[in-house]
């Protein structure tokens, strides 16, 4: 907009004299008066306008001021993107320096966890360790009553046999004592019909 933006998009300086009563009033400790000459000079760097400078003085500027401010220019342009290169640089290494400090943080972080990690990970292979010892322990005491049931069972087996025999050897018994005794019967009977 304006003489400003008009300098900006011709990349090129504008040159106003007279006729600028109604700008700016230029004033100092003695009094103000109104310009007489107007400079709106764009400041560029490689082709591309980085801002804008507008003078104003109370007396017409000469040629060699103006040959100095369109050699300033371009010097003024580099010096702007020393400072915006360097602005931006800075930016970068504040960037670059926060997400240093986020990696460490990160790391340490990290880290923490690991050790945690570590610390689950004993804490596991020794409760896996003391399972595996009572493992190892119910299957020896199941070895044992397996060893105690099969004895039991041979033990049953014996009285079971020792059972049969007692049971035969008493009904034999009571057979050849049943014959003696039948027989004395018999003969007590025969005694005493006698």
């Amino acid at each position: 907009e304006g003489l400003v933006g008009q300098a900006a998009v011709d990349k090129r300086t504008i040159r106003m004299k007279g006729g600028l009563a109604d700008y700016v009033r230029i004033s100092s400790g003695l009094g103000t008066a109104a310009p007489v000459d107007l400079v709106v000079l764009p400041v560029l760097f490689e082709g591309e306008v980085l801002g804008i400078i507008e003078l104003a003085s109370i007396n017409e500027f000469t040629s060699v001021h103006f040959d100095l401010l369109e050699q300033l220019k371009e010097t003024i342009g580099v010096n702007v993107n020393t400072i915006v290169a360097n602005s931006r640089t800075e930016m970068l290494l504040s960037e670059s320096q926060h997400l240093a400090q986020e990696l460490r943080a990160r790391s340490e972080q990290l880290e923490q966890q690991q050790n945690e990690l570590q610390r689950s990970n004993i804490e596991l292979e020794e409760k896996a360790a003391l399972l595996a010892s009572r493992n190892r322990d119910i299957e020896i005491k199941n070895i044992e009553i397996e060893q105690a049931r099969q004895e039991l069972e041979e033990r049953a087996g014996q009285l079971s046999l020792a059972s049969t025999y007692k049971s035969e050897f008493l009904a034999n018994m009571s057979h050849e004592l049943r014959t003696p005794l039948n027989s004395a019967l018999l003969l007590a009977k025969l005694l005493a019909d006698n």
